[in-house]
This record gives structure tokens, C-alpha cells and sequence, in this order.
């Protein structure tokens, strides 16, 4: 089986996608403009094949190393970035290669002030295998939990008629003044750093989850919400002193966030 990963070293979190499909027998083949010798251990490990190229907004250059990879590994299986900034640079190489896999673009719906966002693995018949909903709470807080009956109707209602089973999907939601939430933007693609939260809140690895369904065996066990998980949004210009009242045995990982991201998700 062979995947192509756009950039597979932004966002971070590829490196894990890659390293799953490696484990589980794929031929995990990279294309950015990223350079190699810069990608660490746990990243080289989880490529087959990298091919750079100069600017990956450059289609040419990405669809020529496409090219490269059908011509020495055979059929392409997948076509992958887990970025919204490349989803129609994903939809175009599926269609010029033949590859099976959704053609549709992010939505956006409104422009109103996010309510919730919830970042899940789709499942068969598009069901949710594991999910996290996203609050932001005030500036420098977002915080999981559980959705409530408006809420799991409009997520139901937008997965179904606009997810694919085995990809990540992400919707955010404005509540309107009558309890109803209106879709404000959706992407098939993982938020920032939300398989991470997945994982945490649902005790799984969503990550060998995807791969395992990638590779012809997905789970039907549902991974249901087991702890509550909170992000603190920092900026290393400024001190916060929130951070000093969390206990230590609490904080379970740290990590920069992409400059791309800070506005909205601070610096780490």
C-alpha cells in the first residue's frame, strides 16, 4: 500500500501518522519543502521516501513528484495532509491520479463567534469512533467536554452529509440565542493539536486508529470522553502565572505551536 503525505512535517503531529502507517506495512512517501536532514529521528523513521521540492504552493512541482512516486512504487492508495492549507492541492492530485477519497474543499458558513469545535475520527456509516469538543473559554482557555443535544444533532447533521469514513473531520458551531447551533466552518482535516486531545481525553491512540482503518481493519469500538482536558494558551513574551498554579502531575505535554496557529492558539 503506498500514501503520499503532503508536508509531512507540518503540522506536527504528521510525524505520528507517519510512524502509524509505517508500523502497519505502508509505504509512507513524503512531498514538501521541508528539508530532510532538518526532519528528526522519530520523522525519518516514518518515511519511506521523501521527495523535496522547492514551494510546495507550487502544484507543478508536487504533481511531478507524484509522478516520481507512481512511476517507482506503482498505484498511489491515499493522498494526505491533515492541513486545511492544502486540501484543494489534496482533492486536485487525487483526481489527476485516480485516487479514491473526498474532492470537497473546506466550508465556510458564517462569520459569528465560535461556540464550540469538535475535531473527531470518523467512523463506518460516518459514525464517530473518538472525538473531542472544543470551548473557548475567555482568551487563554479551551477546554473539552461533552455535547449536548443540540449540539450532537447539528455535529451528526454536518458529518453525515459532509465527512469521510476513516478521515478527520472538524465543524465549529455558533449558538444562536434560541439554543440551536449554526455551522460556522468545517474542514475535513484535524484541528491544532486536537488528535493530541483526542487521545487524552479518550485514553486511545488516534492516530494507529486512523492507520489501522487505512489499512483495511477499522475498529468498531467507540471511544467515549473518560477525562476532562484543558489547554493553556501562552505567549512566551508574557509571563502567565495560571501555568505556576497547575499541578505538576497534571500536565501531561508542552509543545510550540506553529506560528501559523498562534494567533489562535498562543504559543504553546
Amino acid at each position: 500500500m503506498n500514501v503520499i503525505i503532503v508536508s509531512p512535517n507540518f503540522p506536527a503531529c504528521n510525524v505520528h501518522f507517519c510512524t502509524r502507517l509505517q508500523a502497519a506495512g505502508v509505504n509512507v512517501l513524503g512531498v514538501g519543502d521541508g528539508y530532510y536532514d532538518n526532519f528528526g529521528p522519530e520523522l525519518r523513521y516514518g518515511l519511506t521516501e521523501y521527495y523535496h521540492v522547492d514551494d510546495i504552493g507550487d502544484y507543478e512541482s508536487v504533481y511531478r513528484a507524484c509522478a516520481y512516486y507512481v512511476y517507482r512504487y506503482g498505484r498511489i492508495d491515499r493522498i494526505e495532509s491533515f492541513n486545511p492549507f492544502w486540501l484543494e492541492t489534496e482533492a486536485k492530485l487525487r483526481k489527476e491520479y485516480g485516487v479514491p477519497g473526498r474532492q470537497k474543499i473546506a466550508v465556510k458558513k458564517t462569520a459569528q463567534p465560535v461556540s464550540y469545535t469538535i475535531t473527531a475520527l470518523l467512523g463506518e456509516g460516518k459514525g464517530t469512533v473518538a472525538s473531542v469538543v472544543l470551548h473557548p473559554a475567555g482568551k487563554d482557555f479551551c477546554v473539552t467536554g461533552n455535547m449536548d443535544s443540540e449540539l450532537q444533532k447539528a455535529w451528526r447533521e454536518t458529518s453525515v452529509s459532509l465527512g469521510e469514513a476513516h478521515e478527520f473531520f472538524t465543524a465549529s458551531f455558533s449558538r444562536k440565542k434560541d439554543g440551536i447551533y449554526q455551522l460556522a466552518e468545517c474542514y475535513p482535516a484535524p484541528a491544532p493539536l486536537s488528535a493530541d486531545l483526542i487521545n487524552y481525553t479518550c485514553d486511545c491512540d488516534v492516530f494507529s486508529l486512523w492507520a489501522q482503518a487505512v489499512t483495511g481493519k477499522p475498529t468498531t469500538r467507540v471511544f467515549d470522553s473518560m477525562y476532562a482536558c484543558l489547554t493553556v494558551r501562552t505567549d512566551f513574551t508574557k509571563d502567565y502565572p495560571v501555568l505556576a498554579e497547575i499541578p505538576e502531575e497534571c500536565l501531561v505535554q508542552e509543545t510550540p505551536v506553529e506560528q501559523v496557529y498562534a494567533n489562535t492558539w498562543g504559543g504553546s
